[in-house]
């Protein structure tokens, strides 16, 4: 989902695995941000705190393919403005 819209939807077969959700990333959402939206790839990317979403495997391929991510923020912190 981005300010231009939703995405493109991706099917996926049986559990959603760290691995599974790396190939995803690389093959479906970046390649859909930089065709799509943001071809400067000027965007930030934020998901919650999911255990496939913190797997270190995944952590590690947003960093390697350049994705700059928005932190989730921990379930009871306070925030000020």
């Amino acid at each position: 989902m981005s300010r231009d819209g939703l995405g493109a939807l991706h099917r996926i077969e049986g559990s959603l695995t760290a691995e599974k959700y790396s190939e995803i990333l690389e093959y479906v959402m970046i390649p859909y941000a930089l065709d799509g939206p943001f071809p400067d790839g000027d965007y930030l990317f934020q998901q919650d705190l999911a255990p496939v979403h913190t797997a270190k495997s995944v952590k590690k391929s947003l960093t390697d393919c350049g994705v700059r991510q928005l932190e989730w923020i921990p379930k009871g912190a306070i925030v000020k403005f």
